[in-house]
């Protein structure tokens, strides 16, 4: 009982530092550490790195990056497809090359408002961090109107830009430790520990879990064991390693906006014919490559543009293999697929990938081809990219929020793909308005620069005694932390 009573002043303590102005006054005090410590059962536990950063822009893992989305608002927040609700922002105008944002009354766990000299400051560490830099990569550079507004200037059209907007806002000039946001919860410390505790001036955010301990972890592997086991209560796992392996756990999928697809060298005398390209994807049962190559952790797609976006008005839900329509387009095509081998260049580490160029070779056996399977870790197979001794590969890229197919035509990812293709042209018009979207899928899908395969998701576990709407996603994975509960 008095452990129970030590616990009950504890947390009182808790969450009464940080109805205090003061960023100093945020670290609280208990009389008794070891006995608050020993009462922690019932609270929800979230692994955390310690030898990572806590400062969103200065993150390096992924379970930091996640835990950051607690404490830090963006102007905007992204749901599940994708699409930009306000958050800071109040009112936003796209006009050609520029964004006026009008902020939202909204202040800082301290009190303080939330400004556009806030917005500048974190729009210039957002642009030189390794995670939100790319997503920015459009936008040039932003400027304070007024206190309540700011103007960001583009370098090409984006009618989707505002989707790129979610890049946390932190006080200016506050605590590069963990500086001061505007979250649903703030950090805390407690002797060596370290919370989440509420935010008391978000408005509008009254969840049933008020405080969270952050525990230390050192690995992935480490995080699935202990959630096993009770260390911890929630575990989110982006399957970037391309395996999975089952844990007695709660645990349901998300998707993610990381494209699988096939890539073609463009020099090759076989694949610089579009209609042999178009048999390659007639070709392949995307049902069954998500289901089998990627164990059910995957949504098949024909298109380029993630399936759950939601300017994409028209869904194809016809991903079945037509092996004869395929041979019948290599034959119009006027290319004997069987006169010499082909290569086709993937990951070996990841076994997501190993499982689906066994399965694309196959298929392509099945419409003539002789297919000899190259496999190179990461590093040997980005060489293998770089030098072009390949006539296929399996490739992955992340898209950005506005789902930018840039990055595929012409920047990073653009291994064997013809940035002046009639698709590159059409995607492009596209973009400045001067077609519709479903223009540029029909242009895409006759010339097929690269083979769409599907999107990968995520999956979150939680512990047996935790009850949850079921409602994360890719942008918030704690989109519903509100309801969770601990029986």
């Amino acid at each position: 009982m008095k452990r129970i009573i030590a616990f009950l002043i504890a947390l009182i303590l808790l969450v009464s530092a940080f109805s205090s102005c003061d960023r100093r006054s945020q670290t609280p005090v208990t009389e008794d550490d070891s006995d608050y410590g020993e009462t922690m059962e019932g609270v929800l536990k979230i692994a955390y790195s310690k030898n990572d950063a806590l400062n969103p822009y200065y993150v390096e893992s992924e379970i930091n990056l996640q835990v950051s989305k607690l404490v830090y608002d963006g102007l905007y927040t992204i749901d599940s497809s994708y699409k930009a609700n306000p958050c800071l922002a109040a009112s936003a105008i796209v006009s050609d090359n520029s964004v006026n944002v009008n902020l939202a009354d909204s202040v800082f766990s301290d009190g303080s408002p939330v400004t556009s000299t806030d917005v500048v400051y974190s729009f210039n560490k957002a642009k030189s961090s390794e995670y939100y830099s790319s997503r920015l990569s459009n936008v040039t550079s932003v400027s304070a109107v007024t206190s309540a507004m700011v103007m960001f200037s583009l370098d090409k059209k984006d009618p989707y830009v505002l989707s790129c907007l979610d890049f946390p806002i932190i006080k200016m000039d506050s605590d590069e430790e963990m500086p001061v946001g505007s979250g649903r919860y703030i950090y805390a410390r407690n002797g060596d520990k370290l919370y989440l505790v509420v935010n008391v001036k978000k408005t509008g955010f009254n969840p049933v879990i008020k405080t969270i301990l952050l525990e230390a972890v050192h690995n992935t592997e480490s995080i699935s064991s202990s959630l096993v086991i009770g260390g911890i209560s929630f575990f989110y796992n982006n399957l970037g390693s391309g395996s999975f392996r089952r844990i007695d756990a709660k645990s349901y999928d998300i998707g993610l906006n990381n494209l699988i697809y096939i890539g073609f060298n463009d020099d090759d005398e076989f694949f610089e014919n579009s209609l042999v390209r178009c048999a390659v994807s007639t070709c392949l049962d995307r049902d069954n490559i998500c289901r089998s190559s990627f164990q059910s952790h995957a949504r098949p797609s024909v298109f380029p543009f993630n399936p759950d976006w939601y300017a994409l008005e028209v869904k194809d839900e016809n991903y079945s293999s037509d092996i004869d329509l395929a041979k019948s387009l290599i034959k119009e095509s006027g290319i004997v697929p069987g006169n010499r081998e082909i290569i086709l260049l993937y990951n070996k580490d990841n076994e997501f990938k190993s499982n689906l160029a066994e399965y694309v070779a196959k298929q392509l056996e099945l419409i003539g081809f002789f297919v000899r399977l190259k496999d190179y870790d990461s590093e040997e197979y980005i060489k293998e990219l770089k030098y072009g001794v390949y006539d296929l590969y399996i490739g992955e890229i992340k898209l950005s929020n506005n789902m930018d197919l840039s990055p595929l035509y012409s920047g990073s990812a653009s291994y064997g793909i013809d940035d002046e293709s009639v698709s590159a042209s059409r995607y492009y018009s596209f973009i400045n308005g001067d077609c519709e979207i479903m223009d540029f899928v029909n242009t895409f899908n006759e010339d097929m620069p690269f083979v769409p395969v599907c999107f990968r998701n995520a999956v979150l576990s939680f512990t047996k005694s935790m009850e949850t709407a079921g409602e994360g996603c890719e942008a918030d994975v704690f989109y519903d932390i509100d309801t969770w509960r601990l029986k």
